[in-house]
């Protein structure tokens, strides 16, 4: 925390942080694309997509994909 903070802050939904020092939402780090962050305060993302969705970076969720679209690495 900077100087005269009042209290700590947790990362959002969508990102994760996993090193100390941050001082604003800004410094947490978008969820990885082909992965998904769905909590506050991670230090690492939930996990990759599972077969039948995507996931693009800062997604807090996995997308299902739609009958008529094939995915690609």
């Amino acid at each position: 925390c900077l100087e005269g903070a009042v209290a700590p802050s947790k990362c959002p939904k969508g990102t994760y942080r996993d090193q100390p020092g941050a001082s604003s939402p800004n410094d947490c780090f978008l969820c990885k694309g082909g992965h998904y962050c769905e909590s506050r305060g991670l230090i690492e993302p939930t996990g990759p997509c599972s077969p039948g969705f995507y996931c693009p970076a800062g997604l807090d969720q996995t997308v299902p994909t739609p009958s008529d679209f094939i995915c690609e690495p």
